[in-house]
């Protein structure tokens, strides 16, 4: 998948997050809510909803709060089971890869990846100038690249 492609999603979060309203009390709750900083964004739960292969982020805008650390995992439509830990560094954020499916055969380096660090330290790589300013905004990329990342695995299609 191209950068050019993730640079069309980010540019999407930015513009919902900045039309964001606040949310209209619900009639009542459809679901468990999470603990305070945690969430588990599963199809049964969250509903995964996608047109032309790009995840529905307002979802993540509307429902995950703006700021602070965050654990939250979620399965892919496909069966793929990651989860992440989104932790302030500054002005942006570090998305922790907490658990996703093994490369098997696949080239596992940082490039063919996106990923810095080693062993159970692995974070996500953003671009420079794409890195996520608000916790939405890391919950969607990290569903993004959680989405490129079962396809790299599972098809061997690059990224770039």
């Amino acid at each position: 998948m191209e950068y050019g492609i993730l640079a069309l999603l980010l540019l999407g979060i930015f513009a919902l997050l900045s039309e964001r309203k606040p949310p209209e009390p619900a009639a009542q709750t459809l679901a468990p809510q999470p603990a305070p900083g945690t969430a588990r964004l599963q199809a049964g739960e969250f509903a995964i909803r996608e047109a032309g292969g790009v995840p529905d982020i307002r979802q993540f805008v509307e429902a995950v709060p703006q700021h602070g650390v965050y654990d939250y995992s979620f399965t892919l439509g496909t069966g793929e089971y990651f989860a992440f830990k989104a932790v302030p560094n500054g002005r942006a954020y570090d998305v922790q890869i907490k658990s996703q499916p093994s490369y098997g055969a696949r080239p596992a380096d940082g490039h063919s990846t996106h990923r810095l660090g080693t062993g159970n330290a692995l974070r996500i790589c953003f671009k420079e100038g794409h890195v996520p300013r608000s916790l939405p905004e890391a919950v969607a990329t990290s569903l993004w690249w959680s989405k490129l990342t079962a396809t790299y695995i599972r098809d061997g299609k690059s990224w770039s």
